[in-house]
């Protein structure tokens, strides 16, 4: 598969991503929610791609162009009314994601050398060395048990496998499980 039809947003995003669904290559990450749009709208305008997002306080326009397939408060899922594009909106953002993750097992995020609080934790995963930096790696192993996670993990998985074929009430049932 092509894993450049994966478009996540930020450097943490794709670190996520990469750690939870391994590509070949690499993900095609791009910088915020706008870069992510555009792409879908320009190299992959008749073909599949999956965006990957936080759930900014501004949406991107071009989510108008999509209905909503499956939501579960953390993660929603959009897919367009007439191209094979899916955004997957992850809520409020990432480094909320991670803390409940952790949360959820009972991780300590002291352990793995990640700041323990959300402002320090934004800080971090900013900068451009978050998008392959080990200590987050190491902790988006450990936190591939957690529930979003795994559901995250589950509709990417989905998507690249069926691309042009997945179907919405699979993609509802793994958002929903």
């Amino acid at each position: 598969m092509d894993d450049s039809v994966i478009l996540p947003e930020c450097y943490i995003d794709t670190n996520l991503i990469e750690t939870l669904v391994p590509p070949v290559r690499g993900y095609n990450h791009q910088k915020g929610c706008p870069a992510v749009a555009k792409k879908m709208k320009e190299k992959f305008a008749e073909s599949f791609a999956v965006g990957i997002m936080d759930k900014d306080k501004r949406t991107v326009s071009y989510l108008q162009e999509f209905s909503i397939v499956a939501s579960d408060q953390v993660l929603d899922v959009y897919k367009h009314r007439s191209r094979p594009h899916y955004i997957i909106l992850i809520a409020p953002a990432v480094e909320d994601f991670i803390l409940k993750a952790a949360a959820e097992l009972h991780l300590s995020l002291k352990e793995y050398g990640v700041p323990e609080t959300l402002d320090e934790m934004k800080k971090e995963t900013k900068q451009t060395d978050a998008k392959s930096c080990l200590k987050y790696k190491t902790l988006f192993k450990a936190l591939r048990k957690a529930t979003e996670c795994q559901k995250l993990s589950a509709v990417i998985s989905y998507l690249k496998k069926e691309k042009y074929s997945a179907k919405e009430d699979r993609i509802k049932s793994l958002v929903n499980a």
